[in-house]
């Protein structure tokens, strides 16, 4: 089995204004997905958000600027929200013999 992990980011909800400076984020939604490339692919995904600290911005990265590696790191570093847990979750779902199978994502007619 060949699984490969990846993070991403479902959405953003951000302050159009806040103090002196515009488009701040203050919430993120985040996924972090494991999908088997070998044989049938499978895939299984643990999803969670992150509410950012907006309090005491002094130099924030301006919103048009911000990248996915950003925002990901920003998930990852968040107190509540352990990056190796997740990810040997995701691995551990996928290699076990689960009653409840990971979602196919390769359709018998492609």
């Amino acid at each position: 089995m060949s699984v490969h992990i990846s993070w991403d980011i479902n959405y953003l909800k951000k302050h159009t204004t806040l103090g002196e400076h515009s488009n701040i984020v203050y919430e993120l939604e985040w996924q972090c997905s494991g999908i088997n490339t070998t044989g049938i692919i499978t895939s299984h995904h643990y999803v969670g958000n992150v509410t950012l600290n907006t309090s005491n911005i002094s130099n924030p990265i301006p919103y048009e600027s911000l990248t996915k590696d950003v925002v990901v790191g920003w998930a990852k570093s968040s107190p509540d929200v352990n990056p190796e847990f997740i990810e040997n979750y995701i691995m551990g779902e996928m290699t076990v013999d689960d009653p409840i199978p990971d979602a196919i994502t390769t359709m018998p007619w492609d």
